[in-house]
């Protein structure tokens, strides 16, 4: 990589360089303290500098002019400027100061002659005030615009030395007042001068790690000092370079000493043979054993050797970055080497690194500090040398961390079992030990048999409801079990979308290795703790397309002999279809004849849901949360407290309480669909209603409705289909996608493939098709993968494109009445009326004919003004064509049977009304032919976008009398106003206390408003908006709303692409 007209290349691609030529130094320190720039002493110190150092030689290049002929935007035709080079048979050019890159030539490159004189004249016409030409305006834009004046100072510097060495006299003494004229620029200079010194000090390091000759090495960092010196390198760089002359004056001496087979040598001599070639250590672990390896393979043998060697101060092949910012990058010597395999045979650590201050190698430390430690490793081995290894590291066992502690005494009882007594010494360590250090301990002492520390962790998980659940579910007793499930609950009913769990993810674990209780199949304690792990159906790739659930239900039916249909061999739902009736057994039969037949296990079940002899209902809120029947479904319900009673009453719904709380449930899924499909929302009592749905609830009036609810929590996106169905995509890994058929109430589920440990993509839009198909969107580092959705087909698709080539039929037939764009807004694929496909993708969009030829990949259209934007998407026309638009501009393309051509151009509002959160203005059509752009001023055109209408609000929607809906602020007290304007320019207007969501129509009179409040349905008659209703809603988001064809309103999160989004369902009937 090139950084720069005159910087350090890479090693393969280097332009022809030299140091400046006498005169060229000479006129520009005579310009440098002309008197017109301040700090001249201090600038010419640092120029003195750079004039030694060698630059690309200018003089020795051709200056050129190129641009990319792909290149699209605004600024396609400006040309880019550089020096023009050959390196390795290539044509390269190096880019002006600043750029940071080559760039080698292509058949794509239109490449000029330049004059550089006119470019520079014009550079100084820019930097005085003046305007600037089309040839160069990007470069003149990087240095008098992008780039900050703390760092523009150096791309004009090295213009002017560019200048200077081409004999452009007037203008290099013009440029060189400009750059040292700058704010910070003796800073700026002066810190270019240390990174070059830290630049060709690296260059040693890497000869050096590399294992270059130790003269070449020797001559980079006498050549360093000799231009830099000491003060702009590192102080370690004079030792460095007498080390390096020692050692290659010494290189003979060890040539000569060495032998054929030194593995034949006594080991002491060996050690001392290894360690006199330490110098030839290099970074990096190879596959055979390195110098280091073979004299700890000695043991206590190399010792002595080792200790010899404290003292030697060659250096090695080793370089060591600092991990301080105090300090640098150290060159490790023999004696770092020697002392890490004393510490490594003898298991005792003598170093102590000090971050703090820059010490993080023996070599590192002070004379005095390097004395004083070998003097602690000589005393230390004359009083244990007679010691055994094993007695070597228990002697220094407390000056570790106790992780480390536990982690020693598992190898040393491996390497000595009776060394010392290891149970007595994790238990004196437990003494006073807190928690976290119960936790550490508790696993190794239950391992030898020592349970002392389990009721420490009983009470942990009873107080905090977390502890090491792995101990206490592998060394515990059945009554831990039931601590560990009555934990568990009490956290779900504290945030019932948690996905984690104490101890299901252990299960694995657990059926491999419990060692106290028999093998699986006789097992019966775990039973409760399987039917637990039977909700967690994600999939992963290590584990071969099965979840826990899948464990779970395998070793329950080997415990308990119930299969219910479960195969192991089955596709994915097959299996979930019967581990669901397999808990929906258990739940109805199956835990009542278990603990009928061996109630020894009960203590494992926990605190078992029982049921309240009376239920005072009068003391519960006026909307009760009620789960689906289903254990796995991730339904919620909320209704009236009324209509809870009355269900109780008939059997519909049951309740049981745990831990002082109520917990409702319906009886069965059929119970569930059937209630839903036929309730009605409740009125609302002011006056006797609950106080604190009033206090979040202040639009609520005499005329309010709590409406009964089906919530899907965790969800990425939902969405309508063209069968009124609604799909909801679960958030996460699996990715559940759950459609919902309204004329049934039932729901099915389907899966996506996407079985991974990382984190999931994130879904980023869904588009309905005919006959009920779907297409959902999710984004995969920067590239959309396609899902698509046919009745039981499910197909995936790398890009929009590859699904618009490979499905060209189906989609013609799918798209041809939906979506249609005054519904659905943007969207990536269309068709027009002559059947033509057109898809969109990032900054490209291309063309699928009605004969099915391709044209792809089809960017010759400037649509905006920014070369960066990106489409937003497609917008299908009712005549003819499509509508596409990018951040700033839409535009109507369409196929005139040979090309795609371009129609009318519109720029597009940037404002947005806030609180909508619409990433692209809103496109609304209607019956007389308008298209409405929303924004906080809305504007309309025509089929051939021309400007025809103009309104002071944002464009909501249409409505089949013609009516068109705005929104606005009310000045003065922040209320929104809802407008309808009709055909014949009548307005009527409605403030509301906020607006969250664009309304839903019921039909073309009636409307559902969602204010941030509550729902309100409005009402247009008579030339005026009113209120009907109002109802209960406590939604987050901003939101979208629908209508599906059984009449239920739903309200889906948007912008929100995480585990609090949901999706609700009301009945508004």
């Amino acid at each position: 990589m090139l950084l720069g007209v005159l910087e350090v290349s890479a090693d393969d691609i280097n332009p022809p360089r030299s140091v400046m030529s006498t005169q060229v130094a000479q006129f520009l320190s005579n310009a440098i303290n002309s008197g017109n720039i301040p700090n001249a002493a201090t600038n010419t110190a640092a120029f003195d500098v750079l004039r030694q150092v060698e630059v690309p030689d200018v003089s020795r290049m051709k200056r050129v002019r190129y641009r990319d002929r792909t290149k699209r935007g605004d600024e396609s035709h400006l040309f880019q400027g550089g020096w023009l080079f050959y390196a390795k048979e290539e044509q390269l050019i190096l880019l002006d100061p600043g750029f940071g890159r080559e760039s080698r030539l292509s058949s794509q490159t239109i490449l000029e002659d330049a004059d550089y004189r006119s470019e520079l004249r014009e550079l100084l016409g820019v930097l005085g005030g003046g305007t600037t030409g089309e040839m160069r305006v990007w470069d003149w834009k990087v240095v008098t615009q992008a780039l900050p004046e703390s760092r523009s100072t150096m791309p004009i510097f090295w213009h002017a030395v560019g200048a200077a060495s081409l004999g452009f006299n007037d203008e290099a003494f013009a440029l060189i007042q400009l750059s040292l004229n700058r704010k910070y620029a003796s800073s700026e200079l002066w810190n270019y001068v240390r990174l070059q010194a830290r630049d060709s000090m690296s260059r040693g390091f890497n000869l050096t790690r590399e294992g270059a000759p130790r003269s070449e090495v020797l001559a980079q960092w006498e050549a360093t000092l000799q231009t830099y010196g000491s003060k702009l390198t590192s102080t370690d760089l004079n030792e460095y370079v007498a080390l390096l002359k020692e050692q290659i004056a010494d290189f003979p001496r060890i040539q000569q000493s060495t032998v054929e087979a030194p593995e034949t040598l006594p080991a002491p001599t060996r050690a001392t043979y290894y360690l006199d070639r330490f110098p030839d250590i290099k970074s990096g672990s190879l596959p055979e054993n390195t110098l280091e390896d073979l004299v700890i393979a000695l043991g206590r043998d190399a010792i002595p050797a080792c200790i010899a060697h404290l003292n030697d101060r060659r250096l090695t092949r080793v370089v060591r970055y600092g991990i301080s910012s105090n300090s640098g990058t150290k060159v490790l010597r023999v004696q770092d080497f020697a002392l890490a395999c004393i510490e490594r045979i003898t298991g005792v650590r003598f170093l102590n690194i000090d971050a703090v201050n820059g010490i993080n190698t023996f070599s590192s430390y002070p004379a005095e500090g390097r004395k004083d430690l070998v003097r602690s490793v000589v005393n230390w081995w004359e009083a244990n040398s007679a010691q055994s290894g094993v007695m070597w590291r228990l002697s220094q066992i407390e000056s570790l961390s106790l992780e480390k502690r536990v982690a020693e005494i598992e190898q040393l009882e491996k390497l000595d079992p009776t060394a010392t007594n290891y149970v007595s010494l994790l238990k004196r360590w437990a003494v006073n030990a807190n928690q976290s250090a119960v936790r550490t301990l508790a696993r190794p002492l239950a391992a030898r048999g020592d349970l002392s520390l389990l009721p420490r962790l009983r009470e942990e998980l009873q107080t905090s409801g977390n502890t090491d659940v792995r101990t206490l579910l592998k060394y515990g007793l059945p009554e831990d079990y039931g601590l560990l499930r009555d934990a568990e609950r009490k956290r779900r009913l504290k945030n019932p979308q948690a996905n984690d769990s104490l101890y299901v993810f252990s299960l694995s674990f657990l059926l491999s290795s419990h060692l106290p209780e028999p093998p699986v199949p006789t097992n019966l304690f775990l039973v409760p703790l399987l039917v637990d792990g039977l909700a967690y159906r994600e999939i992963h790739e290590m584990r071969k397309d099965t979840s826990v659930a899948d464990d779970c239900v395998y070793a329950l039916i080997q415990i308990t002999g119930h299969k219910e249909g479960y195969e192991r061999g089955d596709e994915r739902d097959q299996r979930n279809a019967a581990i669901d009736r397999w808990a929906d057994w258990w739940t109805r039969i199956g835990q009542k004849e278990w603990l009928a037949t061996y109630p020894q296990t009960r203590p494992a079940f926990g605190n078992i849901d029982e049921t309240p002899s009376k239920l005072d209902l009068a003391s519960f809120p006026e909307v009760i949360p009620v789960l689906p029947a289903g254990a796995t479904s991730i339904v919620r319900y909320s209704l009236p407290r009324e209509q809870v009673g009355l269900l109780v009453q008939r059997g519909i719904i049951h309740f049981k309480e745990f831990a002082g709380v109520t917990q409702f449930r319906f009886t069965s899924e059929t119970d569930e669909y059937k209630f839903f499909r036929s309730t009605k929302p409740a009125a609302f009592n002011k006056k006797t209603g609950d106080k604190r749905l009033v206090s979040t609830m202040p639009m609520l009036s005499s005329n309010s409705f709590l409406l009964p609810m089906m919530r899907f929590e965790g969800v990425a996106l939902a969405t309508p289909d063209t069968k009124g169905g609604t799909w909801v995509v679960q958030y996460g890994s699996p990715n559940i996608v759950a459609i919902y058929d309204g004329n049934r109430h039932t729901i099915r589920w389907s899966y996506t493939n996407e079985h991974r440990y990382t984190y999931p993509d994130p879904w980023r839009g869904a588009l309905p098709l005919d006959d009920g198909a779907m297409l959902l969107f999710q984004e995969r580092k920067q590239k959309r993968m396609v899902h698509l959705f046919a009745g039981k087909e499910h197909l995936q698709f790398p890009s929009i494109e590859s699904l618009a080539q490979r499905e060209a039929s189906r989609m013609r037939r799918w798209l041809s009445s939906a979506p249609l764009w005054r519904d659905t807004g943007f969207n990536p694929i269309v068709t027009d009326k002559s059947g033509n496909i057109w898809w969109v993708e990032g900054n490209q969009f291309g063309l699928i004919t009605g004969t099915n030829k391709i044209l792809s990949r089809c960017d010759e259209f400037l649509l905006g003004t920014r070369t960066y934007a990106s489409f937003g998407g497609l917008i299908r026309h009712d005549r003819t064509g499509v509508i596409v638009s990018v951040h700033d501009a839409a535009s109507l393309l369409f196929f005139d049977g040979e090309r795609i051509c371009k129609g009318g151009n519109v720029t597009l509002p940037r404002k947005r009304l806030s609180g909508m959160g619409y990433q692209w203005p809103r496109f609304v059509g209607t019956r007389d032919e308008l298209i409405w752009v929303g924004s906080s001023e809305s504007e309309a055109f025509d089929f051939n976008m021309k400007p025809a209408a103009k309104f002071p609000g944002e464009v909501l929607l249409s409505d089949n009398r013609g009516g068109v809906w705005f929104s606005d602020y009310s000045p003065g007290n922040g209320l929104v106003v809802l407008i309808r304007v009709s055909k014949d320019g009548q307005e009527s207007r409605l403030e509301l206390p906020g607006l969250i969501a664009v309304p839903c129509l019921i039909d073309n009179s009636t409307a559902w408003v969602h204010t941030g409040r509550g729902l309100v349905k409005i009402r247009y008659s008579q030339n005026k908006l009113e209120v009907v209703s109002e109802a209960s809603s406590a939604f987050p988001h901003e939101a979208k709303m629908w209508i599906d064809r059984a009449g239920c309103l739903w309200i889906a999160s948007v912008g929100v692409a995480d585990g609090r989004t949901i999706a609700v369902c009301y009945s508004t009937r």
